[in-house]
């Protein structure tokens, strides 16, 4: 898994324009142990590191400081909503320091105090790829299955399917949350997964998708 992640990576930002949704999902739903399992190998198989910052040791911990909630709830409303354009660095530094469940608590009483989505907030202040990203790892936190629900979905959907990303999303979740994702899947888009690939593969690649699935 470590190659084949590494390697996709690589040929994703190999590609003409950076396709920046499957960067954030093949590096935020990996752990630091992950990350630094496929920094080493891309290092040693590329000749230069991927991310030279990522400190493997660290283990996020589930346990949520309520002041340091309260306390990024504010700054993220002081730094955008509350003043003419976005001091941007507070938003990096939250987003890149806290951990998934302290976001969600963020994203969460955020909402409640102000009334209005931090997913909305971001696409709003951050009119780029930035914006996206960061709502993206919102969604993330909130919920791991439907945010890979979204991106199978994204990948089948439209006029050719994006079979690379396709291929990558069922071998890199098939052990280990793809049965929740397979639920959240039907439940947002009224189908079973397993139909999605079948009216949109054929052949042997169809038989070894469904086989991971099924």
């Amino acid at each position: 898994m470590t190659k084949f992640l590494s390697i996709e990576l690589h040929e994703t930002m190999a590609r003409p324009g950076t396709e920046e949704d499957s960067l954030t999902e093949i590096l935020m739903s990996r752990t630091n142990q992950e990350l630094s399992e496929i920094d080493t190998f891309f290092s040693a198989y590329y000749g230069h590191t991927l991310i030279s910052e990522i400190e493997s040791d660290t283990v996020a911990s589930n346990v949520v400081d309520q002041t340091s909630v309260q306390s990024d709830v504010i700054s993220l409303y002081e730094g955008g909503p509350a003043m003419e354009g976005t001091l941007e660095s507070t938003y990096i530094i939250i987003f890149s320091n806290r951990n998934f469940v302290h976001l969600n608590e963020v994203a969460n009483l955020y909402e409640a105090t102000y009334g209005t989505p931090l997913s909305d907030v971001v696409t709003t202040e951050f009119a780029n790829v930035m914006g996206s990203a960061l709502a993206s790892i919102l969604q993330y936190s909130r919920d791991k299955a439907v945010y890979f629900s979204s991106r199978f979905y994204t990948t089948i959907a439209g006029a050719g399917t994006a079979h690379r990303d396709l291929l990558r999303l069922t071998i890199s979740r098939c052990e280990t949350d793809l049965g929740n994702i397979k639920i959240a899947y039907q439940s947002l888009y009224g189908m079973s997964l397993s139909t999605a690939v079948t009216d949109d593969t054929s052949g042997s690649y169809q038989l070894a998708l469904l086989a991971l699935i099924d």
